[in-house]
């Protein structure tokens, strides 16, 4: 049978969801660099999209060493 599962919301609004039996919480959005970040957005560009992930409440970032051959890593 399906969960329901609660949202909460941090001080700009973005909601939140509890990881498992964790205790962590966790944004319903993340921001991912595996084909973004590092290859097809560099420099600035790049910048400028991390700062308005955190700016709206998004702090859950997916990268990886093989993102761009390190670059997305490098970028964020």
């Amino acid at each position: 049978m399906a969960q329901e599962v609660k949202l909460e919301y941090n001080a700009k609004g973005m909601p939140f969801r509890r990881l498992g039996n964790t205790g962590l919480r966790v944004p319903i959005f993340s921001l991912g660099g595996w084909l973004t970040l590092g290859r097809t957005v560099k420099g600035d560009s790049a910048t400028d999209i991390i700062k308005v992930a955190f700016e709206n409440g998004i702090n859950m970032i997916d990268t990886a060493e093989l993102y761009a051959k390190g670059e997305s890593e490098i970028a964020m």
